[in-house]
């Protein structure tokens, strides 16, 4: 994988590159967070450099509205929410109350966000995702997709396409767990808050957890193929997303370099 080193864009990286089994193009599969304060060069150097035509919003209808994406010309611009608009979870979103904190106290296990990705309206969701980006000519990539910090939704895509394209299990972490060079931060900061501010340990562990990248969250993606496929992939992309054995043959010759 290749990390984009755009002034003010923090966790861009393309998903392209050598891993140990298979080497997939780069300048094809873009991952971030979302793309509101880009300045004329960065947009000049992610169109040029990086060829991005399309770009595939995960948020949902408020978090947009919020903080829309930059209307970049030339670029196709996608709405594809994964949750439902509203939803208090996976998007760390405060929008009406003013305690954020305590709001976040709330929420379920990160572990649960992502089993429900993987289920119901939300898998209709992804798979519809999945389909636009393995199905799209080549001259609609590169694909740049994204939620709000490039870690959870972004995650989900990224081991999907990853795995489809033939990445181990252990690539596939690594590469996702690389989201927190920048996401400790965010952690770190929420982490001393509760723990110095509210006084409670237990919150800031919670908080600590909701803002990194771990690998018991995206160990769900895998133990969902082990029980629920009976650990064949292949009946995941077919049966869980829709897909069929062509497309996926398909989006295999564009992505993979020989």
């Amino acid at each position: 994988m290749k990390t984009i080193h755009l002034r003010g864009q923090k966790n861009l990286r393309d998903i392209g590159g050598r891993y140990k089994d298979v080497e997939i193009k780069l300048n094809h599969l873009l991952r971030g967070r979302m793309l509101n304060s880009l300045g004329p060069k960065q947009i000049e150097t992610l169109k040029v450099k990086y060829h991005l035509r399309t770009i595939i919003d995960l948020r949902d209808l408020a978090e947009q509205a919020q903080k829309p994406d930059m209307e970049i010309p030339g670029v196709k611009k996608l709405l594809m929410p994964i949750f439902a608009d509203g939803k208090v979870g996976i998007t760390h979103e405060d929008r009406e109350k003013k305690d954020k904190i305590e709001i976040l106290r709330k929420l379920p296990p990160m572990s649960q966000m992502y089993y429900e990705m993987f289920h119901g309206e939300c898998l209709e969701n992804l798979s519809k995702i999945i389909r636009l980006i393995v199905t799209a000519p080549e001259e609609e990539y590169a694909i740049y997709y994204h939620c709000s910090e490039g870690k959870d939704r972004t995650g989900v895509i990224s081991a999907v396409l990853l795995s489809m394209l033939g990445v181990s299990q252990e690539e596939i972490i690594k590469e996702y767990l690389y989201t927190n060079r920048v996401a400790h931060h965010k952690a770190n900061a929420y982490y001393l808050v509760a723990k110095y501010v509210r006084f409670d340990v237990t919150l800031a562990k919670k908080l600590h957890g909701m803002f990194s990248a771990k690998r018991e969250y995206i160990q769900v993606y895998f133990d969902m193929i082990k029980n629920e496929y009976d650990g064949d992939y292949m009946n995941f992309y077919t049966k869980g997303l829709g897909l069929t054995k062509e497309e996926i043959d398909a989006f295999r010759e564009k992505l993979i370099v020989k």
